[in-house]
């Protein structure tokens, strides 16, 4: 308890839970990470994409996690608010469905051509390898994954069989401070089949997704890194998290037969 962030206003607030002074001052002290979560969640959000209203719909989680959370609880209120403000903006858009029907039809070929090839030469297909299969050009594939770039994010939740296992796909980056896969042997098995599918992608991806999750780096700043376009970045990103959720429906559903 003594290490609780802003702990005095959240004294104040579990005090008296119905003054607004003290919901104020809660709310406005966890706003920079609302605006954090609201920046990282979509990349860029494209000009249809009103940001303030996925604004109100993360206070309105901030303020759910708020109501929720208890001192006694083993996760810090950090990570407890994550995962509820970064589901009530993907409800949001959701709810919205801002991506065509179009645009989502074509997003399944993607994931469905990535799973294929996931199953018969067990990594994904490169950028060239899954256009040809498609029978479309790179720059058709690219354009599939800027319009489809809001809704797909490393801080997506995916759950395990156990509806009380969830964990993001923010979690499977590799951090070189880790412990050695070896020694996590009695980690979740959702968490094993992450790390696994997340170890299927290219270096390249792998970097970028590190660079941008952990190190925090502007896309800008990966961009110069890798000597491309900032939209280039933004294009692997995407397409990248295709790859990552199709390695992990692929590696699930193996794990599901070997168990069977």
């Amino acid at each position: 308890m003594s290490e609780l962030k802003h702990k005095n206003l959240w004294f104040a607030y579990w005090q008296d839970r119905t003054s607004s002074d003290a919901k104020a001052k809660l709310l406005d002290a966890w706003m920079p990470l609302v605006q954090s979560l609201l920046t990282r969640i979509a990349i860029r959000l494209p000009p249809h994409v009103a940001r303030e209203d996925l604004l109100q719909a993360a206070l309105i989680g901030l303020y759910g996690a708020m109501e929720r959370f208890r001192p006694d609880m083993e996760a810090g209120f950090e990570s407890f608010a994550c995962h509820r403000i970064q589901g009530a903006m993907l409800d949001e858009l959701r709810k919205n469905d801002y991506l065509s029907r179009g645009t989502r039809a074509r997003v399944r070929k993607v994931e469905a051509a990535i799973e294929e090839g996931i199953r018969q030469h067990g990594t994904p297909p490169s950028e060239e390898e899954l256009a040809g299969a498609l029978g479309m050009s790179t720059g058709e594939l690219n354009r599939t994954m800027d319009s489809a770039r809001p809704w797909l994010s490393l801080d997506q939740a995916i759950c395990a069989d156990n509806a009380d296992d969830t964990t993001v796909l923010r979690d499977v980056v590799e951090n070189p401070d880790s412990a050695d896969p070896a020694a996590e042997a009695e980690s979740a098995d959702m968490r094993r089949v992450l790390r696994l599918a997340f170890r299927t992608l290219a270096s390249r991806e792998q970097k970028i997704l590190y660079l941008y999750y952990y190190e925090e780096l502007r896309l800008r700043e990966i961009a110069l890194l890798f000597e491309i376009t900032e939209a280039r970045v933004c294009q692997i990103h995407t397409l990248t998290i295709l790859k990552l959720k199709s390695a992990i429906r692929a590696y699930s559903q193996q794990a599901s037969r070997a168990a069977g």
